[in-house]
């Protein structure tokens, strides 16, 4: 947004008053001057306040730039993390075939030595 007036011009007005100051305008130059005095304070004020805007803006890329090497950093640990998960998961999934395997040979171990007994008594198969 442009300024309806800059701050230079309103210093140069001030002087051109002073400069036309005299005993006859003297009512009138103190009220004008008054009045630029108050110009010149908002012009200031204005300029502070976009100063001020223009830190916070600088202060917010700082911290923007922070957060999102933070968040570089968070991801490549949790891809890392990921691909641990899935050694893992890998690792159990074979762990319970070999598992599964071994039990299946130790069902047919003991199928094999547990045959079925038969007994005859007097009458036949009891």
């Amino acid at each position: 947004m442009e300024p309806s007036r800059y701050a230079c011009t309103v210093l140069d007005e001030a002087r051109a008053a002073v400069k036309n100051l005299n005993h006859l305008t003297l009512p009138q130059a103190k009220r004008h001057l008054s009045t630029l005095i108050e110009e010149m304070q908002t012009v200031f004020n204005r300029m502070e306040s976009g100063l001020e805007d223009k830190d916070d803006y600088e202060t917010v890329r700082e911290f923007l730039r922070e957060v999102r090497a933070e968040l570089k950093k968070e991801r490549a640990e949790l891809k890392k993390a990921e691909k641990e998960l899935k050694a893992v998961n890998a690792d159990i999934e074979y762990y319970t075939e070999v598992r599964t395997k071994v039990l299946k040979e130790i069902l047919e171990i003991d199928n094999l030595h547990a045959q079925p007994v038969e007994i005859l008594g007097k009458g036949g198969l009891q």
